[in-house]
């Protein structure tokens, strides 16, 4: 029993050794302080908001390379001082996946181009298993999955989504059970064979959870889903801001025994599980000792250590941590379990049946409105323990012109249409970016029509023949010329474009403006923005357009709408799924494309419709992540921000305060007398007793260096050239991303990089404290 259990110890610390400082307190002695950075997170130490700030320490002793080192990575960090000042370019994300959303559509949906796979394993979010577990002395091969539904989440606009509080601003929608979460068996298992001396053990959603029973219609389990803490006597934990010791545990024939806890002043004798001070303790193994400091168990322990579920039922921890329903509860929970065919000796499925085990959670929230908190651009939705994250990181631009379709009673054509014409009406399309607006040719139901002329302002004048319409144009020259004429607008079918948006990467025809004469024979006249977009399978025909009704005579323009200098209903409409009048809206809004309509009530009591067009379709870049993932931004603009006046490298001597900035030490304890003090070295440490490898370096990031709240990255080498060696990688910092990755200190060795990890000096002291 003894062996067992040691064994059982020793990979029981090593899995409590990584968790969180505000999960787990553990001897100093035995396990070191839990880090709040570390390495993978470099520059972001040194580097805030775009802005320089650490300082680079070099001994006043330093030989030169020392000093070429600490140039190399201040050269390196001067580049990574940048802020963004336009755009927004492209989401890359490493250990999860990122795709991009069409306002209206799921992000998931299969039939958009450039979306997130609904169904998504570790090969898309590394975070995720793909692994086997021991069950009753045989292996089974498991996996995580987590499903989106295609239709949900969904980034909607104040047009697509119709909730006019969204205004220009997208925010990401999710429906009931959109999203959800697996954990699937990929060989025949019977988990009705669990027991509470034989349970199914495995790691959901990144926590142990421990099945000891199954219910006989297979709808439920009984498991122990608290954290698995094992600790020796006198050893502490956090749990839920209580503070849990085991004072004491108690001899048996067999384990577990009695254990004595302490739950913040209160001691308590535990067999099995039992409740103290809102904190359930279930104890699973012990180990006696005559010496008492050589006793220890462990222990389950959380709000819930040990409980017994049905099929949507609450999930251990129902609200998330970043994002939670305003109502989130235990009896009104965000997120509930997925159980099924516990009692089939089969294969696992997603499909909660009869015939296979399923074993899952899924949100059971819904967000449709400004009410529910969506969250928009940064923000996350994001499963139990923030093990998955569905995010709106940011959108692919926000660069825009404004676009202004008005009626004018004052058009002065006496250039083009002879001496007498010089107050008509009319209406004005003008754009703030210079020739980004190009009149289409044609001949159909028109005269010759100038073919690819560009210009910045066009105007529609009817010249006097019903139903015509002159199309005219500001040439280089700013002369107001013609370009054609469209004849006998007289017919609903009748619907052609005279120019389109040439714009960045908005042309072709993205974004066209059509005429429509005497539409529904109203003596109306349409003025539509005719969206195409990127792909006609993300913004289908007449899906999205924008359309303006203006009031005509026999031979006239007279107003938007009705009357002239009012605003009514049936002056702009959104063509979505169906018509939409938004005429009397008085609020801002946003189209599929990106398109943004300013307030149509307010201007169309003035006889104008005013948009803002973008550069390009306007998506969003989404993103699926886990715990392991980092994004970085590509593509947009940004500016270097200056570091002249900046206090950049300074000699060990020229330092007054240790604490007031993160520093980069560079040079060994036996050179830089700050080297010594941050690795806890008396200086000078030379040799041997500097702790540096024969021939290597150490790139150690210490935690609240010098007794302040700032870090301090020791740079250092056995000799100068090897401390030269190790500031190569971190000048490369991005090459050695992978060795780099969730650690505090690496050995440099030339190009080679080696971790040193927390892990493995336990592993190494493991044995001593059997």
């Amino acid at each position: 029993m003894q062996e067992k259990f040691v064994l059982k110890a020793k990979t029981t610390i090593k899995r409590v050794a990584a968790i969180s400082a505000g999960s787990l307190m553990l001897s100093a002695a035995a396990f070191g302080a839990v880090a709040a950075s570390d390495l993978s997170d470099y520059p972001s130490q040194f580097i805030v908001d775009g802005q320089w700030g650490g300082l680079a320490v070099v001994g006043s002793n330093a030989q030169a390379a020392d000093i070429v080192g600490a140039t190399d990575v201040i050269a390196r960090l001067s580049q990574e001082a940048v802020s963004s000042v336009s755009g927004t370019g492209t989401t890359v994300v490493s250990g999860g996946v990122g795709g991009k959303a069409t306002f209206g559509w799921g992000i998931a949906n299969a039939t958009i181009t450039d979306t997130i796979d609904y169904e998504l394993e570790d090969d898309d979010v590394s975070s995720l298993i793909d692994s086997s577990i021991t069950f009753q002395s045989a292996d089974y091969d498991v996996r995580e999955m987590v499903k989106l539904d295609q239709d949900s989440p969904i980034v909607h606009t104040s047009l697509t989504g119709s909730d006019d509080d969204y205004e220009t601003t997208p925010y990401m929608e999710v429906a009931r059970a959109a999203m959800s979460y697996y954990y699937l068996f990929d060989k025949q298992i019977n988990v009705t064979t669990a027991s509470t001396s034989q349970p199914l053990t495995m790691n959901f959603l990144g926590k142990t959870l421990k099945i000891t029973s199954v219910d006989s219609d297979g709808d439920g389990f009984t498991a122990y889903v608290g954290d698995e803490y094992f600790m020796n006597v006198g050893d502490s934990v956090t749990v839920n801001g209580k503070v849990v010791t085991l004072n004491n545990v108690a001899s048996c024939t067999s384990s577990p025994c009695n254990v004595i806890v302490d739950v913040d002043g209160v001691q308590e004798t535990i067999s099995g599980t039992e409740t103290v001070g809102e904190i359930e303790i279930t104890v699973d193994e012990t180990f006696y000792s005559d010496t008492t400091a050589e006793r220890s168990g462990s222990l389950i322990i959380g709000e819930q250590s040990s409980e017994s579920y049905q099929n949507g039922d609450e999930y251990v921890d129902y609200c998330g941590a970043k994002w939670a329903s305003t109502s989130c509860k235990k009896t009104d929970p965000d997120w509930i379990w997925v159980i099924g065919g516990l009692d089939a000796n089969a294969v696992g499925d997603t499909s909660q049946s009869s015939a296979a085990p399923t074993i899952g959670i899924k949100n059971d929230f819904v967000v449709n409105g400004d009410d529910d908190n969506p969250v928009t651009v940064g923000g996350c939705y994001d499963y139990p323990n923030s093990f998955v994250e569905v995010c709106m990181d940011s959108l692919t631009t926000d660069d825009y012109l404004d676009l202004t379709i008005e009626w004018i009673d004052d058009l002065d054509i006496s250039n083009a249409a002879g001496s007498t014409v010089t107050s008509e009406k009319a209406i004005y399309i003008s754009s703030s970016v210079e020739d980004s607006l190009e009149i289409e040719s044609a001949n159909d139901n028109s005269s010759v029509i100038t073919a690819d002329t560009k210009t910045d302002k066009i105007w529609l004048w009817m010249n006097g023949t019903a139903g015509n319409i002159t199309v005219l144009y500001e040439d280089t020259n700013n002369n107001i010329v013609e370009a054609g004429e469209y004849n006998n607008l007289t017919l609903p079918s009748t619907q052609t474009a005279f120019a389109r948006i040439i714009y960045g990467s908005t042309k072709t025809t993205n974004v066209e403006l059509d005429l429509l004469g005497d539409a529904g024979g109203d003596n109306i006249i349409n003025i539509s923005l005719d969206i195409l977009g990127d792909d006609t399978a993300n913004i289908p025909e007449t899906s999205d357009d924008i359309i303006t009704n203006w009031e005509v005579t026999t031979n006239d323009f007279v107003s938007l709408g009705a009357t002239v200098g009012t605003n009514a209903a049936e002056e702009v409409y959104w063509n979505g799924s169906g018509l939409s009048d938004i005429s009397t809206k008085d609020e801002n809004h946003m189209s599929q494309y990106g398109i943004i309509i300013l307030d149509p009530k307010s201007n169309g009591a003035s006889d104008e419709v005013k948009l803002q067009i973008p550069s390009d379709q306007v998506r969003a870049n989404v993103l699926v992540k886990g715990t392991s993932a980092k994004t970085t931004t590509t593509g947009g603009a940004v500016q270097i921000n200056s570091i002249a006046g900046v206090d950049l490298i300074k000699l060990d001597t020229e330092v007054t305060d240790k604490t007031s900035k993160p520093m980069i030490i560079v040079g060994g304890p036996c050179v830089n007398p700050l080297a010594a003090e941050a690795l806890g070295l008396t200086f000078p440490a030379c040799g041997a007793s500097s702790t540096i490898p024969t021939d290597k370096a150490l790139i150690k990031l210490v935690e609240n260096a010098f007794g302040g709240t700032n870090v301090a990255l020791v740079v250092a080498g056995w000799e100068a050239a090897n401390t030269r060696d190790a500031a190569n990688v971190l000048k490369k910092y991005d090459d050695y991303a992978t060795q780099l990755a969730g650690k505090m200190e690496v050995q440099v060795s030339g190009t080679s990089v080696t971790a040193i990890t927390a892990e493995a000096e336990v592993e190494a002291e493991a044995p001593a404290t059997e």
